[in-house]
């Protein structure tokens, strides 16, 4: 499955820290990089993509016509500052990917779905863990935390003038537009949001672990105990 994570100029010296956690706790994987300059050098395995040479318009201005040209009909989409702590279940991955291949248009990895109105899912097996459906007037039907999406729903979501990130997240477009969204009673990407507003969060860097900051400060992150993110190791390829 195809895994998308977007950045940007002024975020993208996370990318590296990103990496380190994600190969950690989600191994195995091909993940597309999608932002403006070329960031940091990564792993073998992040791919990145210029959406555009200059960062000069809103996040879903350039996002759509990658997504609208996007081979996949469904993806894992991410921001870069969404640091994995601990390890990722396959197996709910793969019982998410299930549900949007069954038809519905998002598969929540995270639990916001469970946050916001919502009834159980008929699909619930047994065995699985219970699955939840946002209702249609649910608050955030349109959050961009870590979930599977259908291309077709993303764009159904987007327009061509462009949104913001938090002005995507606040729309009420997805208000009783029939969309299935659909979540699980427990948390599949468990990790740090670790930028507020433009700056390091310094209680959510307190959820990565001792040995985790130890591997990120030697990978070139400077006092992430001060709740610092400076990046010393930008060697741009």
């Amino acid at each position: 499955m195809k895994i998308i994570v977007s950045t940007c100029d002024k975020y993208d010296h996370l990318l590296p820290g990103f990496a380190l956690q994600f190969n950690k706790y989600w191994p195995d994987q091909t993940v597309d990089v999608v932002g403006y300059r070329q960031p940091p050098r990564l792993p073998w395995n992040f791919i990145f993509t210029s959406l555009n040479p200059v960062d000069d318009r809103p996040f879903t201005y350039y996002l759509r016509p990658y997504i609208e040209a996007c081979a996949s009909e469904y993806f894992v989409f991410l921001f870069d500052d969404y640091w994995l702590t601990t390890p990722v279940s396959t197996q709910h991955v793969a019982l998410m990917e299930s549900v949007v291949l069954a038809g519905a248009d998002k598969g929540d990895l995270s639990t916001n779905t469970h946050y916001f109105p919502h009834g159980l899912y008929e699909s619930a097996g047994p065995g699985n863990p219970r699955m939840y459906a946002a209702e249609q007037t649910a608050p955030y039907r349109t959050s961009t935390q870590p979930c599977i999406w259908t291309r077709r729903y993303m764009l159904h979501l987007m327009d061509h003038k462009g949104m913001s990130p938090w002005e995507f997240e606040l729309q009420g477009t997805a208000n009783n537009d029939k969309g299935i969204i659909v979540g699980l009673d427990t948390q599949t990407y468990v990790y740090a949001n670790v930028y507020f507003k433009g700056q390091p969060d310094g209680y959510q860097l307190s959820k990565l672990s001792v040995s985790d900051r130890e591997c990120l400060k030697a990978l070139g992150y400077d006092a992430i105990d001060e709740a610092r993110l400076d990046f010393s190791g930008d060697k741009r390829a």
